[in-house]
């Protein structure tokens, strides 16, 4: 699960790096592109949503407001329209410069590079637990067959104390059981002899 979440963290990382680069015409919206590191974070985060917003409403490509009037009325398009704003003020505001477009390129591809690792990351584990599943269903399958014993535990979890325990514990009533049954036929045999 932390994967996953950590893969989509990448992916909005990557998109937003992406919008940056290419600089659609709603991005325009949001001011420059920052210079600053955690102000670039802060503007591809938001360039990020505004995207997946906008392709979950099914908003065109070509509509030049990042978040237009008719889906302000959500709550979630409201917030958005609203951070827009916002950091597009304090990006006007702001005395630093923008960032070059050489930077924004970089960006983008670092961030590629890291939303590709994650997603192999994603691929390697998913594929790694979906084939331990497939294992683990078919000794499952085999042990109900009758064609495996259960697998025993390792031997640092005391599994070996235990089974040496039982094991004892069953001869100890097999000798039992071996005397009761001498007893009976004494027991019968002295019967015979009166």
């Amino acid at each position: 699960m932390v994967e996953r979440y950590d893969y989509l963290a990448t992916r909005l990382e990557e998109r937003g790096a992406t919008i940056a680069a290419e600089q659609p015409e709603w991005a325009k919206q949001l001011g420059d592109v920052p210079a600053d590191p955690a102000r670039r974070e802060q503007w591809t985060q938001l360039a990020a949503e505004i995207d997946v917003f906008r392709q979950q409403y099914g908003v065109q490509g070509t509509e030049p407001v990042a978040i237009p009037d008719q889906y302000r009325e959500r709550a979630v398009g409201a917030d958005l329209a609203q951070r827009v704003t916002a950091l597009h003020k304090s990006t006007q505001l702001s005395a630093q410069p923008g960032a070059t477009d050489a930077d924004r390129q970089q960006a983008a591809a670092a961030a590629a590079a890291t939303a590709q690792k994650a997603r192999d990351a994603v691929t390697t584990t998913t594929a790694t637990t979906t084939q331990d599943a497939r294992k683990a269903a078919a000794r499952e399958q085999l042990r109900q067959a009758g064609m495996i014993g259960t697998k025993r535990a390792p031997a640092d979890t005391g599994t070996d104390d235990r089974s040496a325990a039982a094991a004892a514990k069953q001869r100890q009533q097999q000798e039992a059981q071996r005397r009761a049954a001498q007893q009976r036929d004494r027991d019968r045999d002295r019967g015979r002899d009166r």
